[in-house]
């Protein structure tokens, strides 16, 4: 991964003017920024080379281990979803008694594990 991307900084003539790398927590990548960094530091003198981790990735680790907390409820919606979205019978008598209630129905959706937000969207609906 060093190599790749310091391949890409010498190529365009940004190894002096990058200033910051941001990543998610792997392991690998700190090793990575840390090797960069060094890499820098040595070719460059460049000092103000840092490592960022990515602050989105960090509030979807965080919110993924909050909503562990009451999984078995949302497991309970999803595999609900899941049923609404794959009958057509259901899905179409649920169309018709919404519409005979006069309220507005809201296809079912699911969520996508690598982005929280689609919980609260399947929840939503």
């Amino acid at each position: 991964m060093v190599n790749a991307i310091m391949s890409v900084l010498y190529k365009f003539d940004l190894a002096t003017k990058t200033l910051a790398l941001t990543t998610d927590n792997a392991s690998s990548m700190i090793l990575c920024s840390k090797l960069i960094i060094a890499e820098l530091e040595k070719e460059f003198n460049n000092l103000n080379f840092a490592h960022y981790r990515c602050f989105a990735h960090i509030l979807n680790l965080a919110v993924m281990k909050g909503i562990e907390l009451v999984d078995t409820s949302i497991e309970k919606i999803r595999s609900l979803m899941n049923y609404l979205k794959s009958s057509q019978p259901t899905n179409e008598a649920l169309k018709r008694l919404y519409k005979a209630k006069n309220i507005k129905f809201l296809t079912p959706k699911l969520d996508i594990k690598m982005r929280w937000n689609s919980v609260y969207y399947m929840l939503e609906k």
